[in-house]
């Protein structure tokens, strides 16, 4: 990696630990566009909204059937996935609920509002990705059957992530068999394959400016120059790596480590910015940078959640 001395405004510091006062592990953690609240969704089927500044509880978001699996903030409302496959759309200021609608057979694995604020993208183990348009008004958001699906070759192949480019024009999807595509949002035209020969990638994001991908595989992250088509740098980790989260507006990510530490990476310069240890015990499932990158999230199996400055 390179030499060359680079900051940035997130610094991976431990701003707040929440105290959930549960036993169930926090499988999804998102914050708002405001800064000012968290999300966390638990194996209890329940979704809690945090106030970040007191670190009090606002409120619980009560209407899954099952665990609730992974949540996105929009500028007005939250999205919320569970493992039966429903998906949630809510007013979060007013704990209203807007829209359920069961968008897939199975678990949800990814579920994700674009910045631009007009798609819902979701993944499940179904073998399915779709992407779903966001009306306006204060009606439901979500009126479904209707949703563009992202195709594959092949019968077996499994979403394991997707995710939104920061100007919302791109999709990009990851597979258990090391498998990248990437997808125009608005018409599910795919625009390219990519191919890993190290098997299932757990997470796939866009770098902040569009130029790279962030692929995470058990022991290595890759670093993909997308108009080259190949692979720019990489990181490896002999006991490997649970979490990744891609900078909304500068070019960096952290990583999260089997053994709990905390990473920061400036992706132009190749550079570690900074590494610290969790207050995790166990695995981290859930790591999420908010909108405006000014905070950072983690959840653990430990029923923690940390906001990171």
């Amino acid at each position: 990696m390179g030499n060359e001395e680079h900051t940035t405004s997130f610094q991976g510091k431990l701003t707040k630990t929440l105290h959930l006062g549960q036993a169930g592990a926090i499988l999804g953690c998102g914050i708002s566009y405001d800064d000012e609240t968290v999300a966390s969704c638990a194996t209890d089927n329940k979704v809690l909204l945090w106030d970040v500044n007191t670190g009090q509880c606002q409120g619980s978001l009560d209407g899954h059937a099952s665990d609730v699996t992974r949540c996105s903030f929009g500028k007005e409302i939250l999205a919320t996935g569970s493992r039966d496959g429903t998906v949630i759309l809510w007013r979060y200021a007013d704990n209203k609920r807007c829209s359920k609608i069961t968008v897939h057979s199975t678990e949800i694995t990814s579920c994700t509002i674009s910045p631009n604020h007009k798609y819902l993208l979701t993944t499940s183990a179904d073998t399915h990705c779709r992407v779903w348009t966001i009306r306006g008004g204060n009606g439901e958001f979500i009126q479904g059957p209707k949703f563009i699906e992202l195709f594959h070759e092949g019968e077996k192949y499994k979403f394991s992530d997707a995710s939104f480019s920061s100007d919302s024009c791109a999709i990009v999807t990851s597979s258990t068999d090391g498998q990248v595509k990437l997808w125009d949002s608005e018409n599910g035209q795919k625009l390219l394959d990519l191919c890993s020969d190290e098997g299932e990638i757990l997470s796939a994001r866009f770098s902040s400016d569009g130029k790279y991908l962030i692929t995470m595989v058990k022991k290595c992250v890759k670093i993909w120059n997308i108009a080259k088509k190949k692979v720019s740098w990489s990181i490896e980790d002999a006991k490997g790596f649970q979490a990744l989260a891609s900078h909304s507006t500068e070019n960096m990510f952290i990583l999260i480590a089997q053994d709990g530490s905390i990473s920061g990476y400036d992706i132009t310069h190749k550079q570690e910015l900074f590494k610290r240890s969790t207050d995790h015990r166990g695995p981290v499932l859930s790591c999420n940078f908010s909108p405006s990158g000014n905070l950072a999230c983690t959840g653990g199996i430990d029923g923690k959640l940390l906001v990171w400055l």
